[in-house]
């Protein structure tokens, strides 16, 4: 989201404002806009005289508690995310959605999806010889991926995986013969 400069905010304008928490991680909170004044010149710094845009007075509204910060000094410069008047709250954390938790579980959703398209020895995901071992455990069924190329690491461990399972033994013999190298046939001799 492209941000609005500050002397563009009006009264009523939602916000997304960067706070931080307890912990001093920052997170954005919804804000309503009360006013926006230009600082007066008399009340300007020789660093706001030299900036293009002169610093604003901003009041605004928490909306999470309906407490009233007034007289914000912001730079000129400063842009903030406009919000949709029907722009969705955290109901855990009163953030703006999506909130910092939220962010986080994302983060680990596509980990794990990632962690479970790679192989268990070498890490990486990929390659056309794949095979899966599925293993029971109390939490349910654990899946994990080998690479099956004859010669590798990946193989042998797969191998000490599935040496009591005769159907996956047979299916990397047919796998092997599938990816065979054909030998390659002698050429006739020449006649002189």
């Amino acid at each position: 989201m492209r941000g609005r400069p500050v002397s563009e905010l009006a009264p009523g304008d939602l916000i997304a404002w960067e706070t931080e928490r307890f912990d001093w991680s920052p997170v954005c909170v919804p804000m309503r806009v009360v006013s926006v004044r230009e600082v007066p010149e008399a009340d300007r710094v020789p660093r706001d005289r030299a900036s293009r845009r002169p610093p604003y007075y901003l009041e605004i509204t928490d909306l999470r508690d309906g407490k009233v910060n007034d007289h914000y000094r912001v730079d000129g410069n400063t842009s903030f995310v406009v919000l949709g008047a029907h722009h969705p709250l955290c109901v855990d954390c009163g953030q703006v959605w999506p909130c910092k938790d939220e962010l986080i579980d994302k983060q680990v959703e596509r980990n794990r999806a990632q962690l479970d398209a790679q192989c268990a020895v070498c890490h990486k995901s990929g390659g056309y010889r794949m095979a899966d071992v599925r293993v029971e455990t109390p939490d349910g069924v654990a899946v994990q991926r080998f690479h099956t190329r004859k010669g590798t690491p990946c193989r042998t461990a797969y191998l000490r995986a599935v040496a009591k399972d005769p159907e996956a033994l047979a299916a990397v013999r047919r796998e092997d013969a599938v990816y065979a190298v054909p030998q390659k046939t002698p050429k006739p001799a020449r006649r002189r």
